[in-house]
């Protein structure tokens, strides 16, 4: 009995050491290896963008977390309620108080694009197979937009993280998808990029209509409970309903008058810049390579697999409707980087096989590593074509000119002049400040979210509109005894009477910033000690 038992004891050891000898769990082993060889890269590149020039959403975001904790009631702490609340949520864990809190978020937002790269190499490898899922991850860790978008603070890499989660448990789970689809929601609307598909794929799967009614309830009920609870409660606590649904968002995109009006065409000429001219021709390539090999035989023999033209049922319906809408905005294609990688990964394949094949043809007899010499040269060939732009996208603030030359100005200008001004501004001075209108669609007298965030002192502020009259200005001045005044950047029409009135008329001291002039007011006392002559300003990037 007793040697019965070692003999089966060691029989399973051996089928254990087997099977983890097979050459599956080799594959399997080698597969792991080169994602997490991809992931590495992933997150060296986006290093580069810890710490970037913030724009005015990400700014905006940063202030009205830390507006929403003091339990403020001003410009900042409105915006909590403009989007679903789980990001501004999740934000107020990475300590919004610090003087770091830009860089802990964007670490924030950098580990949902890295749980991203994850998920889409499994959902590849489960559709399409490993060569497709090893080339989508390259073509998402090398893509220049996501090497640039992935440290925003927006919380469209969320979106995206529990949408292709969505998509990947909708053939066998659409309850579960349902909810991962829900908690995309209450990160934020673009959420509605990945409800269409993962509907599609839950009908799709189904064996008779009942089923197909049941399955399509599943992955629509929680998300529209999760809509149906977040926004009536927005609108009670807000007392706002312009936002509900998103109807703010719509009439905003509806817009043609609002300042980001764009050809229908805008987004199909930004892939150039977010992929790169190389991923511009690898998703070409990969959108029509599925039907060239009629991989829809695969769908259809199996009905709990994920089905292959899932990143197309995101990536074309999402950009026929941003297509169509007068408003345009350049970063409404975040949360659809990870799919668009998916297309770019199948391109890659089929070009890796196209090169196999065609050798194939010239040289009937090979073995050994000759056989698969073709197709290492073209994968080395196709990565090697990706490097040039993902590294010409580490220079964040060119690549931030290019995409929206606007923002890059108001940006560095606002930080700028903010850093000029902490250098020379105490704390409970009392400063005046035109406002900057090189943001479009401002109210008059808005404070600048990026000219706040990076200010170092906390002055008394007092705001006026960037065309006010100088009288109403040095009336302001008189009455609230200020100490400064900051000329925006971004004069109004009435810049030379402005101008001449603190020089001249008052008499006071100034100093010229970035586009922008500081005045030594002192309710119009100037001279002595408070003179400004010779104080060094800082540059742009000091």
């Amino acid at each position: 009995m007793e040697l019965t038992l070692n003999a089966t004891g060691h029989d399973r050891t051996h089928r254990h050491l087997m099977s983890l000898t097979s050459p599956d769990n080799a594959r399997r082993a080698a597969f792991l290896a080169a994602i997490l060889t991809i992931s590495i890269l992933f997150a060296a590149l986006r290093q580069y963008g810890i710490g970037h020039l913030l724009v005015w959403d990400e700014a905006m975001q940063l202030l009205t977390v830390r507006s929403f904790l003091a339990g403020n009631e001003d410009y900042f702490s409105g915006w909590f309620w403009r989007h679903p609340p789980l990001f501004s949520l999740l934000m107020t864990l990475t300590g919004p108080e610090t003087s770091d809190f830009a860089e802990r978020t964007q670490h924030v937002a950098m580990a949902f694009a890295l749980a991203n790269l994850v998920i889409l190499s499994l959902m590849a490898a489960r559709s399409h197979g490993v060569l497709p899922a090893i080339f989508a991850s390259i073509c998402l860790a090398l893509m220049p937009g996501a090497v640039f978008f992935d440290t925003w603070i927006k919380a469209d890499a969320a979106v995206a993280t529990f949408g292709l989660l969505g998509i990947l448990t909708a053939p066998t789970r659409p309850f579960i998808c349902g909810a991962c689809i829900a908690i995309a929601f209450l990160f934020k609307e673009t959420a509605l990029f990945y409800f269409p598909a993962c509907i599609a794929i839950a009908w799709s799967r189904s064996s008779s209509p009942w089923n197909a009614v049941r399955r399509v309830a599943a992955v629509a009920g929680p998300a529209v409970l999760a809509v149906a609870c977040w926004y009536p409660l927005a609108w009670l606590t807000q007392g706002d309903f312009t936002y509900i649904f998103g109807l703010g968002h719509l009439k905003f995109a509806l817009a043609s008058d609002g300042g980001w009006s764009a050809p229908w065409h805008y987004y199909l000429s930004e892939l150039l810049l977010i992929l790169g001219l190389p991923g511009v021709v690898l998703l070409a390539i990969g959108t029509i390579a599925p039907f060239i090999r009629r991989v829809s035989d695969r769908d259809k023999a199996d009905s709990t697999a994920l089905p292959t033209y899932w990143p197309l049922a995101i990536v074309v319906p999402a950009l026929v409707f941003l297509s169509l809408l007068p408003a345009k905005v350049p970063w409404i294609l975040i949360s659809l980087l990870p799919p668009l990688a998916m297309i770019e990964g199948l391109g890659a394949a089929a070009c890796i096989r196209a090169a196999r094949s065609i050798v194939g043809l010239v040289v009937r007899r090979r073995t050994g590593l000759l056989a698969e010499f073709p197709a290492f040269a073209a994968a080395f060939a196709v990565s090697a074509s990706l490097v040039p732009a993902a590294i010409a996208a580490l220079d964040y603030e060119a690549f931030l000119m290019r995409l929206a030359p606007g923002q890059w100005l108001g940006a560095m200008l606002s930080r700028a002049n903010a850093r000029a001004v902490s250098a020379l501004v105490a704390d409970d001075d009392r400063f005046l400040i035109t406002s900057f209108h090189y943001w479009k669609g401002l109210t008059p007298a808005a404070p600048c979210p990026v000219f706040t965030y990076y200010m170092t002192r906390r002055p008394l502020v007092l705001i006026e509109d960037n065309d006010a009259p100088f009288e109403r200005l040095a009336a302001k001045a008189a009455a609230y005894q200020i100490d400064w005044a900051l000329l925006s950047p971004e004069p109004g029409p009435r810049e030379y009477e402005v101008f001449d009135g603190f020089s001249r008329k008052l008499g006071c001291p100034y100093i010229p910033l970035h586009r922008a002039f500081l005045f030594r007011v002192k309710s119009g006392k100037a001279g002595g000690a408070d003179s400004l002559s010779g104080h060094h300003v800082p540059e742009p990037d000091e």
